[in-house]
């Protein structure tokens, strides 16, 4: 089963997520022009700005609920303000890029007590595991419709479940429906391939560890029902280690989810 790498995913989400994230606003002072961004969102996040005219990459880390200068320029490098903060392309990423996940930490799988699934594709897959940003993921194969849990508790950072289309074919990378939770250690589980209003939860939302999140689906860049899990530092998926069972997961076999309170 095909997915999509997980950093794409966050790339192809921007431009929704911006509009749900963030204020902008442009400032001339003291010789400069200084754009602003807040962000609106429930977690820390990481914006980067480009100009098609500047050469150059803006970054910088927004706490949620802040707002903070992203870009200054003198303001004679620039011709016009308004149009120059216009034609700025964004791109935001939740989380933290310096957290450091606990490795002793023992998360669910990705859906409920009693349920099990098999798993198509694990850990630096032959398929698509194989990036930075997905060569920790697991695919977990899933009939449309099928209860997504969270692996952690956290807050519910980016919802996108607006979708119906999915297929083989690279068009459909912006068509994934997607579920984002933060977690308090600056990580970020990723719940992606979702059915159209599949989202159970609402963005700022406080999410227990196996509460029913969402509804499995086949949306986006896939090649059949599945559920693409991540656990995200940044753009980069981190290993991940559930509740009794292996610290290696192995292709074509079934998991139940099955702990003890």
């Amino acid at each position: 089963m095909r997915t999509l790498a997980i950093f794409l995913v966050l790339m192809c989400v921007a431009s929704e997520l911006q509009a749900q994230a963030v204020e902008i606003r442009n400032e001339i002072a003291d010789g400069q022009v200084k754009i602003w961004v807040k962000n609106n969102l429930p977690c820390h996040s990481q914006i980067s700005a480009q100009s098609p005219d500047i050469d150059r990459t803006f970054q910088q880390f927004l706490p949620k609920a802040t707002e903070r200068v992203v870009v200054q320029l003198p303001a004679d490098s620039v011709d016009d303000v308004q149009t120059f903060k216009d034609e700025l392309r964004y791109n935001i990423v939740l989380g933290k890029f310096d957290a450091i996940p606990d490795p002793n930490y023992r998360y669910m799988l990705p859906y409920p007590q009693g349920t099990a699934h098999p798993l198509i594709q694990g850990n630096d897959g032959s398929h698509t595991h194989n990036t930075k940003g997905s060569m920790h993921a697991y695919d977990f194969e899933m009939p449309v419709g099928s209860f997504v849990s969270a692996v952690r508790g956290g807050v519910v950072g980016y919802i996108n479940d607006s979708n119906t289309e999915g297929g083989d074919d690279r068009s459909y990378m912006d068509k994934v429906n997607v579920i984002m939770v933060c977690h308090d250690d600056g990580t970020v589980a990723v719940y992606a391939h979702l059915k159209h209003q599949g989202a159970l939860v609402n963005i700022g939302e406080h999410v227990f560890a196996g509460q029913v999140i969402g509804l499995s689906g086949n949306t986006g860049y896939t090649t059949g029902p599945h559920l693409h899990f991540a656990l995200m530092v940044g753009e980069s998926s981190v290993p991940v280690r559930f509740k009794n069972l292996p610290d290696k997961l192995v292709e074509g076999q079934s998991y139940e989810q099955n702990f003890d309170y």
